[in-house]
């Protein structure tokens, strides 16, 4: 398993994925080699490699997958998950400059799409060796696929090539419907950050299908690890249960959060926003969208 939350990835999501078995001999130690959660104490019913850490960057997460591809390909019917992180990300750049609107750094929009064409091409990539080797791939973006349809238009060598070989039948969020209401013409930083965070996967899922987010409003909480691992694991399972079919199956699913701005106004966050680009994204609401619409504003 690779991705950019090792959080997500250790228990519940874990447990849905590799479940716990009791110690008998028949089964391998959850601790491998390159087992970051070190859980050692803990017997699964496959052996797995995690190489997920927080903030994880594509680049690190493609790099990981090639050095472990060797033993994956000499275990032999093995399952390669890989949740693929924001695309700006590099492993010296978490994003600070690209998205905070207070920082002095001058706005580049480029370096989101040529960090979207790199993830394709990693995609691309991964795709095409786990075919090769007979090993089970599964994806999930955090951005949302009309995102990397957008980056067509910038005529990046080679990525439409590449996008267009994409087997959408194993990326779990892919395709979901067109984004409505937002400015896809992104030329200011605030642009940017309203596209980055009304579009993320998992404060989307979370808001959508009602679940709670993790203490730092990014990621998923408890529950929601559990139910998005079990949507996940069915899919896996049979591909035609992909996040649309949940969306469409679940009588609790707002699905306008998954693709329309409006539905964000209304409220964005249930508490207090912990993680700067979270509080920055709600006041950029609050001025751009909520004031300019409202019969009247009242502020305590």
């Amino acid at each position: 398993m690779h991705g950019h939350d090792k959080e997500s990835i250790i228990s519940p999501w874990l447990d849905v994925i590799n479940p716990q078995v009791e110690k008998d001999g028949n089964y391998n130690k959850s601790c491998m080699p390159h087992d970051r959660s070190n859980r050692c104490n803990v017997y699964r019913k496959k052996p797995y490699y995690n190489q997920s850490l927080v903030a994880k960057s594509n680049p690190e997460i493609f790099n990981d997958f090639m050095s472990t591809l060797p033993k994956l390909i000499e275990a032999n019917n093995v399952s390669v998950i890989i949740q693929w992180s924001h695309s700006e990300r590099t492993a010296q750049n978490k994003n600070q400059g690209f998205l905070n609107v207070r920082s002095t750094d001058k706005f580049e929009p480029e370096y989101w799409w040529v960090g979207v064409a790199r993830t394709v091409e990693y995609m691309y990539k991964v795709q095409e060796l786990c075919k090769k080797h007979n090993l089970n791939y599964s994806f999930i973006t955090t951005e949302h696929p009309a995102i990397f349809k957008l980056v067509e238009k910038y005529g990046i060598d080679k990525y439409t090539e590449q996008l267009e070989k994409m087997d959408e039948k194993y990326i779990f969020n892919w395709p979901l419907r067109n984004l409505e209401n937002f400015d896809l013409n992104i030329d200011t930083k605030e642009k940017a950050l309203l596209l980055w965070g009304c579009t993320s996967l998992h404060i989307s899922w979370c808001k959508a299908f009602n679940e709670e987010v993790a203490p730092d409003f990014k990621h998923l909480g408890d529950n929601a690890r559990r139910r998005f691992g079990i949507q996940v694991c069915d899919w896996i399972a049979d591909r035609d249960k992909d996040l649309s079919y949940w969306i469409d199956e679940s009588n609790n699913c707002n699905k306008n959060y998954f693709y329309n701005l409006k539905a964000w106004l209304d409220n964005y966050w249930d508490g207090n926003a912990t993680h700067w680009v979270e509080k920055q994204l709600r006041e950029i609401l609050l001025e751009t969208e909520i004031k300019p619409n409202a019969d009247y504003i009242y502020e305590s």
